[in-house]
């Protein structure tokens, strides 16, 4: 079996059929997912996701990803931007703390043009 994109389009929609059939709240990346199908917004999305709910993972990731939707556009702001973006007058938090980390590592090498 060959594992394409109309695979797993027609896979996650019966996933997310059987969610609505259950009642169950699709999960914030699954929704990102299907809004962006962008691997970088997933993985925005994954990493405000740790041990957060899912209501404000997806505002979150909706709020940063409409200033930087890729990683080129991620890596000129500054860590403030980035703050402030994710978590609007609120502390710094741990998540904040991994994209500083991402960026400080991705400035240290040229990240490619698609």
């Amino acid at each position: 079996m060959k594992y394409t994109d109309e695979f797993w389009d027609g896979f996650f929609n019966q996933a997310k059929q059987a969610l609505v059939e259950v009642q169950a709240k699709v999960p914030a990346v699954s929704i990102i997912q299907e809004e962006q199908r962008n691997p970088f917004a997933v993985l925005v999305s994954t990493l405000l996701s740790l041990r957060t709910k899912d209501d404000v993972t997806l505002e979150a990731s909706k709020r940063i990803l409409s200033i930087a939707p890729t990683p080129q556009a991620m890596l000129q702001l500054d860590a403030g931007t980035i703050e402030e973006t994710i978590l609007p007058r609120q502390r710094i938090c741990k998540k904040f703390q991994r994209f500083s980390f991402l960026n400080t590592m991705e400035k240290s090498r040229q990240v490619p043009k698609r």
